[in-house]
């Protein structure tokens, strides 16, 4: 758990050298948090647990119109905060087929108008590692998922969606975890 953490901070250290290079006109934070069901197989045994307990923070820039690139770290709690953890980084794309990424802005010399599109609904598609901290074990994997930002106020969306993540890990074992999550999008 610890060397995770230090890979946190580090992540994070890298971000804020980063960030104002890229501008943050076309970035967003997601604060999300919700219900997941966790099912694995090895070769010996299998389990099941589900439960509220699944956490993401992920920072997404614009990298098109319809497109964002996102980096964000996940975590799972067997028991809401505590129990068996699993946990890593996730990358990956989210495609906004029918809005923008983006508010609409314009400007001209005296006015500057920004303005947001109330229900934004997406895709995704990621890459995501996880480690278990009972068995000790790697997964990884691709995975997908979808859901919308409804917007709430300026620069804050309401967030909801389900992701489904496949994974394999060592000795052909496997991870099946489903997200049901909700939360609070920053735009900055």
């Amino acid at each position: 758990m610890k060397s995770q953490l230090k890979y946190l901070v580090k992540v994070f250290l890298i971000s804020l050298a980063v960030i104002p290079s890229i501008g943050l006109s076309k970035a967003k934070l997601d604060v999300l948090g919700g219900y997941f069901s966790l099912e694995a197989k090895t070769k010996e045994k299998s389990g099941k647990v589900n439960n509220i307990g699944s956490y993401q923070l992920n920072f997404r820039y614009a990298v098109t119109h319809y497109l964002e690139m996102a980096i964000g770290y996940s975590l799972v709690a067997s028991k809401t905060y505590s129990g068996d953890f699993g946990f890593g980084p996730d990358i990956g794309l989210v495609y906004f087929p029918f809005t923008s990424a983006n508010p609409i802005e314009a400007t001209s010399d005296n006015v500057h108008f920004r303005g947001y599109e109330l229900f934004k609904p997406y895709l995704s598609g990621a890459f995501h590692q996880r480690q278990y901290q009972s068995i000790q074990s790697s997964y990884a994997g691709f995975g997908f998922g979808g859901g919308a930002e409804i917007y709430w106020k300026q620069n804050m969306f309401f967030n909801t969606g389900i992701r489904y993540l496949p994974l394999g890990g060592p000795d052909s074992a496997i991870s099946n975890e489903l997200d049901l999550y909700f939360g609070v999008t920053f735009a900055f």
